[in-house]
């Protein structure tokens, strides 16, 4: 009897085997298998042997399963007989689809709740912006920004924090918030340049407080452009 060790299921796949006695080949007997809700029926041959291609549907996600063989010889006088069969599974449908699902929810986890968690819990202050040296900040809001290291956005929005401060004629609060800064602004400039500073609010607290940093190249760019819209509708204004 030979049968493959592994099948991946729905992709059909063959049995074979061959059947005889003391007194030499049995020809013409039927072997049936039951596999996948159905049953596959063939003959011996004139040398005893026999092939079944067999296709179906394992109902498990993987796992052993036990093909039963049925041989029933058409002479009477020699007696039926049944093999048992063992091959490991694979469901090929149900598996990916448990792969993809389980992914799906990882991402869904990622994506909605851990930046949310970390941008809410730590609410970036601006209580110690005016800490700098010349126009290069060394503290933001956080006991320390990248490491230590202040990188070029934190720079850029703190000297258009220092800057906005010194036009509208604003403070910061002990324990104010970038959000409840930014709406000091509201009524002081025009609604255009307001959204624009909301956006350049809500960039740095991404790129502080959460895994989606601003990176360099054409982010760092774009929020520069930003802070410039800002800057030159203050100076007009001035």
């Amino acid at each position: 009897m030979s049968a493959p060790s592994l099948v991946f299921d729905p992709l059909p796949f063959t049995i074979g085997g061959r059947v005889f006695t003391r007194n030499g080949n049995v020809c013409n007997a039927l072997v049936s298998v039951v596999y996948g809700g159905k049953v596959f029926n063939t003959t011996t041959d004139m040398e005893g042997c026999f092939r079944l291609d067999l296709s179906g549907f394992y109902t498990g996600l993987m796992g052993f399963s036990i093909l039963t063989v049925n041989v029933e010889p058409s002479e009477p006088w020699i007696e039926a007989k049944t093999v048992a069969v063992k091959v490991f599974m694979v469901n090929l449908v149900v598996l990916p689809l448990l792969v993809v699902l389980f992914l799906t929810v990882l991402y869904l986890i990622y994506t909605r709740f851990i930046p949310r968690r970390r941008g809410v819990e730590i609410a970036p202050s601006v209580a110690e912006v005016s800490t700098v040296t010349g126009e290069t900040p060394r503290r933001l809001g956080v006991p320390s920004v990248s490491g230590g290291v202040v990188d070029a956005v934190v720079a850029e929005f703190t000297r258009l924090l220092m800057f906005v401060c010194r036009v509208l004629g604003v403070g910061f609060g002990e324990s104010e918030t970038l959000r409840e800064f930014a709406s000091k602004l509201k009524g002081r400039v025009s609604e255009s340049v307001y959204r624009v500073f909301l956006q350049v609010v809500l960039a740095v607290e991404r790129h502080l407080y959460s895994p989606l940093k601003v990176r360099g190249g054409e982010e760092v760019e774009r929020f520069k452009r930003l802070v410039r819209v800002v800057w030159d509708a203050l100076s007009k204004a001035r």
